[in-house]
C-alpha cells in the first residue's frame, strides 16, 4: 500500500520567519500537531510541531517561558519569537508513492508523529500515526 492511499491530503505550511504565534494559531485552527516549514522556493526546510514547544533548549522548555508570562507579555513573546528558533534543520519527508512500511519505519527511527508527504518536491499532505490507526480499522 502506498503512502498516498492513507495520508491526509493538503498541508498548511509556514515559513521560518513566521512568529510562534502564527504557528500556534495555524495548529489550533486546523487542529493539527505539526506544520511543514518551507523556504521561499516552497522547498521543505523542516517541521515545527507541538513537541518543539516542549523540547528543552538551553535547559528550559519554551512552553515554561510561555506559561510563566502574563497575558500581554505572553502575546508579545510569541509574536517576537520565530519558527526558526524551534525547528531542527533536518528536513525529513517521504514520497507519496513510497510504501507505508517505509513511512512507518521512518517515523519510528526518527521518533516522528507526523511526516510531510511530497510528490515532485512539492508538499501534498502529511502522514501521521493517526493515519496508520485509521488504516488498521478500515
Amino acid at each position: 500500500m502506498k503512502v498516498s492511499e492513507i495520508m491526509t491530503m493538503g498541508a498548511a505550511t509556514i515559513t521560518p520567519e513566521a512568529s510562534l504565534g502564527q504557528a500556534i494559531q495555524i495548529m489550533a485552527d486546523f487542529k493539527i500537531g505539526s506544520i511543514p516549514v518551507v523556504g521561499a522556493d516552497d522547498q521543505l526546510i523542516g517541521v515545527i510541531s507541538e513537541s518543539d514547544f516542549f523540547r528543552l533548549i538551553d535547559g528550559a522548555a519554551k512552553i515554561d517561558q510561555l506559561l510563566m508570562t502574563a497575558g500581554s507579555q505572553r502575546a508579545e513573546f510569541i509574536e517576537n519569537h520565530y519558527v526558526y528558533e524551534l525547528i531542527s534543520n533536518i528536513a525529513i519527508s517521504i514520497d507519496a508513492d513510497a510504501d507505508v512500511k517505509a513511512a512507518l519505519s521512518l517515523m519510528t527511527v526518527h521518533g516522528m508523529r507526523h511526516v510531510p508527504v511530497e510528490r515532485g518536491r512539492k508538499i501534498i499532505g502529511m502522514i501521521s500515526r493517526s493515519d496508520f490507526l485509521r488504516m488498521v480499522t478500515d
